[in-house]
């Protein structure tokens, strides 16, 4: 496999010690059905796969007004979520981390095993969700089913944080994560209830990490509560907002920014999100590049592009996990950039969290 880090990341890496900085993840998990559409059916056994959306919609176009049959052929069906592989991810690197994510209770047969991943895992109650995945060479579909998620609620959570070892794990916790705000209707009251309730009390400012998932079915007012909300949790600890471009435009366009340039760099649009935000830390992943803007100023890495990935499907929560892991090392921003993409690059490669040892390049 190529070298996915810089030599001088690589000694940082090495002399690390990941095992002492523990981290608390939830609350979203799902089972996810990984699919490939038919392009032509060859033989009993041989068929060519449909290589990208391009292509898929231009068949879903020419079936407008008829109809429109196609194979698809399931590739997988795995436990996914952004918290449950970005915990993954994280765990994989040597961090311990405190998982309290809808597994169901007792848990869905798909996350058997998945408790071994992780220092401790509670379901606080909830159920997963499940999602339909499209993938293709160029990126992916999802279509998701939120129904378990919908009951999640400042009143459902209330006494499961209350029964659980929720407070005090976050109270020793370096880093707390939140993701997939999108698909949680009632998510941003329960992050209210949260700050105000939970973690009002924290004696230390732990790292606050948000990834929000695609928020394209949310209205601007939603998205405005949002970033209303992540500016508060700014006086728990300091925050980062991690987006792809997609959702970097959405967000952009609620707040009321004028949408970027088609030639912008990721740098320049994370510089114009994060004055407008008010918040510690925005970070921009692509296939391409990675970008973040914070308090030592802003920073652009290259993505070494994997033309043939292995799987897609959880590869920006692998690139989180190596971001917020460089974080808590304390590793400036280009670095941590730059294990980021290394944790996402090796996953697309391989289908499998990066481990230290998998990063390192043999002598």
């Amino acid at each position: 496999m190529q070298n996915l880090l810089p030599a001088s990341v690589v000694q940082k890496l090495l002399s690390a010690d990941l095992s002492s900085h523990a981290v608390v993840v939830g609350f979203d998990a799902f089972i996810d059905q990984n699919v490939r559409i038919v392009g032509h059916r060859t033989g009993a056994e041989e068929c060519t796969l449909m290589p990208t959306m391009a292509e898929f919609g231009k068949w879903a176009t020419r079936s407008s007004g008829r109809s429109g049959g196609r194979e698809y052929l399931v590739e997988e069906v795995a436990p996914g979520g952004c918290s449950l592989n970005l915990g993954d991810g994280l765990a994989g690197l040597g961090l311990p981390v405190d998982a309290f994510i809808g597994v169901g209770e007792p848990a869905h047969e798909v996350f058997a095993g998945l408790s071994g991943r992780f220092r401790s895992l509670q379901s606080l109650g909830m159920g997963p969700g499940r999602s339909f995945v499209l993938q293709f060479d160029d990126g992916k579909l999802i279509l998701g089913n939120f129904e378990e998620l919908v009951r999640v609620t400042p009143d459902f959570l209330r006494p499961r944080i209350a029964a659980s070892d929720y407070a005090a794990r976050c109270a020793s916790a370096d880093a707390i994560v939140f993701t997939c705000w999108s698909v949680y209707p009632h998510m941003t009251a329960c992050w209210h209830y949260l700050m105000e309730e939970v973690l009002a009390g924290l004696t230390t400012r732990p790292q606050l990490f948000f990834d929000i998932a695609d928020p394209c079915q949310r209205t601007d007012d939603d998205m405005r509560g949002l970033l209303a909300a992540l500016k508060k949790w700014e006086t728990i600890g300091p925050v980062t907002l991690s987006v792809n471009e997609n959702e970097a435009d959405l967000l952009a366009h609620a707040a009321g920014l004028e949408k970027a340039p088609a030639e912008s760099t990721l740098e320049s649009r994370t510089l114009h999100l994060h004055k407008v935000l008010g918040i510690s830390r925005v970070v921009l992943h692509s296939v391409r590049a990675a970008a973040s803007t914070g308090p030592e100023g802003s920073n652009e890495v290259p993505v070494l592009y994997c033309p043939n990935p292995v799987k897609t499907v959880g590869a920006g929560d692998r690139f989180n996990a190596g971001f917020l892991a460089g974080l808590l090392l304390g590793w400036p921003d280009s670095h941590c950039l730059a294990l980021g993409n290394a944790c996402s690059g090796f996953f697309v490669r391989t289908g499998c969290s990066a481990t230290v040892s998998g990063l390192v390049p043999p002598c």
